[in-house]
């Protein structure tokens, strides 16, 4: 499960004169991969001349498999592969490779790794001009291979863009590329997971950003970039922040002000992630923070944006247990944080344990703070969840938020593009015990909680799927009206004098009472709430697959 992470973003300078091969073997060089366990090394050069960013590499250690392989149509073939990420964006990859056979490929995507390795929201992009190239084999050990490609859109506002190198190798099997910068686990060929490429020479280079443990909303969640620095003028300044909700606004945060000693410094951010951009449906629309480092005299020296998400990008969660929080009053101006605090402060942080671990189950979540371990495998789980949020919120419309959120917690549904298989086809008991989910699957797990608590505390609540074309969310029929919650995105919508819980009616009449909790509820210009009054009811309904199959010691 991916969460805290270090972003790793290793520096190169452009140059100014070409690398040519015979630079190359004289060992001038941008780079230098390898020498690796099996001999292979690539010599990478980098320059810049009459705006085309030209990449050579002169690469050895083909000799111990043969220069090429065996079949014409094999596909494991020498190459040079650069990625860029344009802007310094983290979400835009152009991509420019040239093969052994002089074949050339050029796209463009918005690239995002997500919450497990397989999820990559990826869209196709306008490509970018053809690359000029050139491949050449100089002997049985080494070849010669040239990008070359306009450096237009490449640069960011202090001349900074995201760089990864493959040099591939035709072995068989086919072991990794050499790659920079070095691969990491929770990620495929991302920008998020590039390295700095500057146009010009910097007094400072970002070497990593600590993101620690982002959460949403409440107090802040510190981020740290590692730097190093050039110039002795460059040790203090300020660091601005927005975030920038595509279709909502800019929101700005800083400046904050940061002081180094030594030629290696820490610049802290305390950033806050609005809960309200948790989730958009549309790539296009994904939540973007935006920091720029400026020196003491306001001038702007790094800067780099950062798409994030609860499920996509960087990893925000929200922050489950800890010291019980009281329930503010529906007056407190800062209501729906301090609302959310007292609703997760009184939900279990858990653990997910298995029986290597010593669970009585695979499918156990442990409450670190005891009383409320539940084991998924149990055919009276969720009831016993029921019973749980019932004891712990009395008040039937705070247990339904209880309910949406403890569907959020992380060990029990994840959002991910490997559950595709899964989908709508698996019992609703099934889907904590995978922990997976796509919004229809949580919808449904929530509905059957939320019937569950209204019998523990005897409220008539009858849940049904509510499709909103575009996503799905819980509709809830109570004693109030119908009120909607949302267990995927762990959302429920207070009305906006925070006295009880919105019913749709007056969700359909008051953009406001979604919008505020909520930035993006719509999908591709569709609203789903305000002003529409055909959103799509359906029973909810328990799939075939139950998983494990058998819950009797067989």
């Amino acid at each position: 499960m991916r969460w805290a992470q270090v972003l790793q973003t290793p520096s190169l300078v452009i140059d100014s004169q070409v690398f040519d091969r015979a630079r190359l073997a004289k060992g001038e060089f941008t780079l230098l991969l390898g020498p690796d366990e099996e001999g292979r090394k690539a010599y990478i050069g980098i320059c810049m001349c009459d705006g085309q960013v030209t990449v050579s590499v002169l690469a050895e250690g083909l000799e111990k498999y043969g220069a090429r392989p065996d079949h014409e149509e094999w596909y494991n073939r020498a190459y040079l592969a650069v990625s860029l990420n344009p802007k310094h964006d983290h979400a835009t990859r152009w991509s420019y490779a040239v093969d052994d056979r002089n074949e050339i490929v050029h796209e463009a995507h918005f690239a995002c790794p997500g919450e497990e390795l397989g999820d990559d929201a990826a869209r196709v992009l306008d490509t970018p001009a053809m690359p000029q190239a050139e491949f050449e084999y100089l002997d049985d050990s080494r070849f010669f291979a040239r990008l070359s490609f306009a450096d237009e859109g490449l640069w960011n506002e202090v001349g900074l863009a995201g760089l990864a190198l493959r040099v591939g190798f035709h072995e068989i099997p086919m072991p990794d590329s050499l790659a920079w910068p070095n691969r990491v686990t929770w990620a495929k060929d991302s920008p998020l997971t590039f390295g700095d490429l500057y146009k010009n020479a910097s007094s400072l280079y970002v070497d990593s950003m600590d993101l620690g443990k982002p959460v949403w909303g409440g107090d802040p969640s510190p981020i740290f970039l590692n730097c190093q620095f050039v110039s002795d003028s460059t040790r203090a300044g300020t660091v601005k922040v927005r975030i920038d909700l595509p279709t909502d606004g800019v929101y700005e945060q800083g400046p904050f002000k940061w002081d180094c000693d030594g030629a290696n410094g820490q610049i802290e951010i305390p950033l806050i992630f609005p809960f309200r951009a948790k989730w958009s449906n549309g790539l296009e629309n994904v939540a973007r923070l935006h920091v720029n480092v400026l020196d003491e005299q306001g001038d702007l020296i790094w800067n780099g944006a950062f798409p994030f998400g609860f499920d996509t990008g960087i990893l925000v969660r929200e922050r489950f247990g800890g010291i019980r929080v009281d329930r503010p009053e529906p007056t407190d101006a800062n209501f729906l944080n301090a609302f959310r605090s007292f609703i997760l402060s009184h939900l279990p942080n858990y653990l997910a344990k298995t029986t290597r671990e010593g669970a009585p189950s695979d499918f156990y979540l442990e409450d670190p703070e005891g009383g409320a371990n539940v084991d998924l495998s149990t055919a009276d789980a969720l009831d016993q969840v029921a019973t749980m949020i019932a004891e712990r919120f009395p008040n039937w419309q705070d247990a339904l938020c209880a309910a949406a959120m403890w569907v959020h917690h992380p060990c029990v549904t994840r959002h991910s593009s490997t559950w595709s298989r899964v989908s709508n086809s698996a019992s609703i008991e099934t889907i904590p015990r995978l922990a997976g989910c796509f919004c229809g699957d949580t919808t449904r797990l929530t509905a059957l909680l939320a019937e569950k608590i209204g019998e523990q505390m005897k409220v008539p609540l009858r849940g049904l799927s509510m499709g909103l074309r575009g996503h799905l969310a819980t509709w809830v029929e109570s004693p109030i009206g119908v009120v909607v919650i949302d267990g995927m995105l762990g959302l429920w919508f207070h009305t906006l004098d925070n006295r009880q819980l919105a019913t749709l009616d007056e969700m359909r009449t008051q953009r406001e009472i979604a919008e505020r909790v909520w930035y993006a509820p719509r999908a591709h210009g569709h609203e789903y709430f305000f002003g529409v009054n055909n959103q799509l009811i359906r029973p909810f309904k328990s799939g075939p697959l139950v998983w494990p199959a058998a819950n009797d010691g067989r």
